[in-house]
């Protein structure tokens, strides 16, 4: 009988487990992914950050992301910094400097801002160069400007909608304090 309970207690919390969707909070922010979602077993990196360069360019080659969503890598984190009302605004201006740079002749990428749950977003969609990879890279920024979140969505060519889609749903999840 003790066997029976364990298992029922065991193959209950599996079936639990596989069904919640994941959550990750902090002093500034409460970000809830979409259902599908799934850990990544082994990423590559254990953090956007190492893949993220100052400018606002991805190093993709060592980038697999914590998550996968629906065959996509996610990485997201939260990222406590001084005040600074014109940090969207600062971050675009880096970016868009960079693309005119480095890629003078692309006309796939876009940067642009909008808003997520009542904060300032700044989205940017680029393809990766000679990685067959595109990605999203976005900041979400609380009303203090203290803290933001960020990620990346890296996706194959032609999986542009699909990407679109989640990208919307990564961001409906992001609610900042």
């Amino acid at each position: 009988m003790k066997t029976k309970y364990i298992l029922f207690l065991t193959f209950l919390l599996l079936n639990l487990t596989c069904f919640s969707q994941i959550k990750l909070s902090s002093n500034t922010s409460q970000i809830i992914l979409p259902k599908d979602v799934k850990t990544n077993v082994k990423p590559a990196t254990t953090s956007s950050k190492n893949s993220m360069n100052p400018d606002g360019t991805v190093n993709l080659s060592s980038l697999r992301g914590e998550y996968d969503f629906n065959g996509q890598n996610l990485s997201i984190r939260t990222v406590n910094i001084n005040k600074n009302p014109a940090f969207i605004a600062d971050t675009k201006r880096k970016m868009e400097n960079s693309k005119k740079r480095y890629f003078p002749n692309d006309n796939f990428s876009e940067i642009y801002t909008t808003e997520v749950n009542g904060n300032e977003c700044l989205i940017s969609r680029n393809n990766g160069g000679g990685v067959q990879q595109n990605y999203y890279v976005f900041y979400v920024v609380n009303k203090e400007n203290t803290s933001y979140v960020t990620g990346i969505l890296m996706f194959s060519p032609g999986q542009e909608s699909l990407a679109k889609e989640n990208l919307a749903n990564v961001l409906k999840g992001i609610k900042m304090n």
